[in-house]
């Protein structure tokens, strides 16, 4: 499968855990909208279902480090969790990919 960074959602895209219950997104050299001299903005996602799935890929487009918070995720194990949100954002991508909303988007 094609990358984040192939998808438009910039450089380095990895998926760590902060702790036993929180997933986080890293996004690390990402452009971002904001001027330079701000650092990307901040955001956290309660569940990582359909539609927070979908935030979190908006988010990282967009060039935010995304927090997320997912119960399910985290009871599964840190490596098991991150594989998994790290696989539905993955899905969220390649399905705007595939639709042309990236293109669309000018991304």
């Amino acid at each position: 499968g094609a990358s984040l960074e192939q998808m438009g959602a910039g450089p380095s895209q990895s998926v760590t855990a902060c702790s036993s219950q929180t997933l986080v997104l890293m996004e690390d050299g990402a452009a971002s909208s904001a001027s330079s001299e701000q650092p990307p903005p901040r955001a956290a996602v309660v569940g990582a279902g359909f539609l927070g799935s979908r935030i979190v890929a908006e988010l990282l487009l967009l060039g935010s480090e995304v927090s997320v918070f997912d119960m399910g995720l985290a009871r599964s194990g840190l490596q098991a969790g991150q594989a998994e949100l790290d696989r539905q954002v993955h899905a969220v991508l390649r399905e705007c990919a595939s639709k042309g909303l990236l293109e669309l988007a000018g991304m």
